[in-house]
C-alpha cells in the first residue's frame, strides 16, 4: 500500500487492518526481523496516527508504534546502523548529525559517549540504555544450559501461498536425575515434556546420544543414563522440525559433563546461534536451503556475531552474508562451517574449557556418605598443603622483567614462568606512557573470566614491522590471537588501511 501513490484511497484497508495491528504488532513478533521489513512497519504506523480519519489514541495502538520504533532502532543498532537507528527514536528536527560522524562508533557505550549526541532527550537516552542493556544480556558471557537455535515458522498467505518467518530462540536444558532408579532419569528441553514418539523427540535422542559419544567418560555403560522429554514454555511456543539437533547435542554434552561433575567442562558462548540436524555418530546434517535464508537473516539482525551451520550450507550461506553485507557493511558477523559436533568442540572462541576447583570437586564427588565425607577431610588437608605449594609455585602471571628482546613474566612470587620474543628491544615499555600509570604497553589481567590472568601487550614503534600490534597471550605463554591496526591514510585520491 505505501508503494502506491495515492495513499488516500488506501484507507478502508488500512481501517480493516486497524483492530488487529495490537494482537500482530509487539516486541516479541518484530524481534530479529529485517530492517527493511520493520521500517515499512514503523512508516505505516507513524502515517496511520498522523491521519485524522483513523483512531488511533488508545493506549493498544501507541504501545504497538512505540514496539515496532523501538526494534527497528534495535536492529539497526545490531548491524552498526547508528544514524538510522537514532533517527527512530529521536524527535523530529533533534538529530542534525551527518551519518559519517558516527563511522568510528564500535558500540552503544561509545554511541552515548559521543559529544554529539550529549544534548539528546533523557527519554531517548533511556530507550537506547534499555538496547545497549538487552543487547549485553543476550551475548554476554558462556552457558552449558542455554543454546541459540534459530527457527522459521511458516505464515499462510493465501491459497498454496506461505510466507516464512525467521526468529531466534534459546534452548534451554534442564536435568533430574532420580536417585533409585537412574535408569529414569530425564533431560528436559524447555520444561514441558511432550510424547515420546514425536519426531521431535527422536532427534533428541539422536543428539544425546551424539554428544555422549564425543565423551570418553559419558560414553561409557556404566555412565548414568538420560531418557529425553522435549517439549515448550508455557506460552505455547513449540519447536518442530530436524535443524537444531547440533544445538541440542552441545548443550547436552556440556550439561552431561558438568551433572557428572567431570573436572573439565565445557561451555557454549551466547555470542553464537546454531543449525543443522545430528546423526547418531555426530555428523551434522544440512538444513533446507529455503529456510537457510530466514535463519541467517534472523541471525544476522540480532546482537549475535557467530552462526554455525553444517558445511554443506556454508557456500550458500556465504552468499547471503555477501548480500546482506553489502548493505550493512560494519556488521560483526561470521559464518563457522561444521561437518561433525567434534571439531566443533576445538572452536576455542565458541566453546571453552572451564576446569573445576579441585576442592569443589572432590566436595561433589564425596559428600554422599558420612565414611567419604572423613575420607574427604583427610584429603583436603593433604591438598591444602598442596595448595600452598601451589601457591608458591603459582603459574598465574603477575609481573614482567625486559631482557634485550625478551619479555620474561614471572608470577606474583616473583618466579619465572615464560618468555616472549618481541622481536626488537623496547625502550620505554617498563614505563608509562606519558606518565600516566593508566596507559600501560604491558597489562596483566584476568579478561575472560576463568580465573587464570593472560597478557596483552601493545607496541607502539618506528619500525613499521611492529607497529601498532597487539598481542593477546593465555596464561601459559600461549598466543592466543594478534591484532594490528593502522591509521587510514587518504594520499593522491587513494584510501590506504594497510602497513605504510
Amino acid at each position: 500500500l505505501f508503494q502506491r501513490i495515492r495513499s488516500k484511497i488506501n484507507h478502508s484497508y488500512y481501517q480493516e487492518i486497524l483492530p488487529h495491528i495490537p494482537q500482530i504488532i509487539s516486541q516479541e513478533s518484530l524481534e530479529y526481523q529485517p530492517i527493511d521489513l520493520l521500517h515499512t512497519f514503523s512508516r505505516t504506523l507513524l502515517y496511520l496516527d498522523a491521519e485524522p480519519d483513523f483512531q488511533t489514541g488508545e493506549r493498544e495502538f501507541q504501545e504497538s508504534l512505540e514496539a515496532t520504533l523501538f526494534r527497528t532502532a534495535a536492529a539497526a543498532f545490531y548491524v552498526h546502523d547508528w544514524h538510522f537507528g537514532l533517527q527512530q527514536i529521536l524527535p523530529a528536527g533533534i538529530l542534525d548529525i551527518a551519518p559519517d560522524s558516527l563511522e568510528d562508533v564500535d558500540n552503544l557505550d561509545q554511541l552515548l559517549k559521543n559529544p554529539l549526541l550529549q544534548n539528546i532527550p533523557a527519554k531517548q537516552r533511556k530507550i537506547i540504555e534499555t538496547i545497549q542493556r538487552e543487547w549485553q544480556a543476550k551475548i554476554s558471557g558462556f552457558s552449558n544450559q542455554e543454546v541459540w537455535i534459530p527457527l522459521v515458522e511458516k505464515w499462510e498467505n493465501g491459497p498454496d501461498n506461505q510466507v516464512l518467518v525467521g526468529t531466534l530462540h534459546p534452548l534451554k536444558l534442564g536435568l533430574e536425575a532420580r536417585k533409585i532408579n537412574t535408569s529414569q532419569d530425564l533431560i528436559y528441553f524447555n520444561n514441558h515434556p511432550i510424547g515420546l514418539n514425536d519426531l521431535v523427540n527422536y532427534q533428541a535422542q539422536d543428539a544425546i546420544r551424539a554428544a555422549r559419544a564425543q565423551h570418553p567418560f559419558l560414553r561409557r555403560p556404566e555412565t548414568t543414563r538420560y531418557s529425553v522429554s522435549f517439549g515448550f514454555p508455557a506460552n505455547d511456543y513449540f519447536y518442530s522440525g530436524s535443524s537444531f539437533g547440533l544445538g541440542m547435542s552441545l548443550v547436552s554434552l556440556c550439561s552431561l559433563e558438568e551433572h557428572a561433575n567431570l573436572r573439565n567442562q565445557h561451555m557454549l558462548s551466547r555470542r553464537a546461534a546454531y543449525t543443522g540436524g545430528v546423526d547418531l555418530h555426530g555428523e551434522i546434517r544440512a538444513v533446507s536451503d529455503e529456510s537457510l535464508t530466514e535463519k541467517i537473516h534472523a541471525v544476522f539482525f540480532s546482537p549475535l556475531e557467530v552462526f554455525v551451520l553444517p558445511e554443506q550450507n556454508l557456500k550458500r550461506g556465504r552468499e547471503i552474508v555477501h548480500s546482506l553485507k553489502t548493505s550493512y557493511p560494519h556488521k560483526l558477523f561470521n559464518l563457522v562451517g561444521e561437518r561433525s559436533i567434534d571439531p566443533s568442540l576445538q572452536k576455542t572462541k565458541l566453546i571453552v574449557q572451564k576446569k573445576m576447583p579441585l576442592l569443589i570437586w572432590m566436595k561433589n564427588h564425596l559428600s554422599r556418605s558420612k565414611i567419604l565425607q572423613m575420607i574427604t577431610l583427610l584429603i583436603i588437608a593433604v591438598f591444602v598443603a598442596g595448595g600452598v605449594i601451589d601457591y608458591l609455585s603459582d603459574p598465574n602471571p603477575s609481573d614482567f622483567e625486559i631482557d634485550g628482546q625478551m619479555i620474561n613474566i614471572v608470577n606474583r612470587n616473583g618466579a619465572f614462568l615464560w618468555s616472549f620474543d618481541l622481536g626488537y628491544a623496547p625502550k620505554d615499555m617498563s614505563r608509562p606512557p606519558f606518565g600516566n600509570p593508566n596507559f600501560r604497553t604491558i597489562q596483566i589481567e584476568d579478561y575472560d573470566g576463568d580465573g587464570e590472568r593472560e597478557v596483552i601487550i601493545g607496541t607502539s614503534t618506528k619500525n613499521r614491522k611492529y607497529n601498532g600490534r597487539i598481542y593477546y597471550l593465555e596464561t601459559d605463554g600461549t598466543v592466543k590471537w594478534t591484532f594490528s591496526d593502522h591509521p587510514k591514510l587518504s594520499f593522491g585520491g587513494n584510501l590506504y588501511t594497510d602497513n605504510y
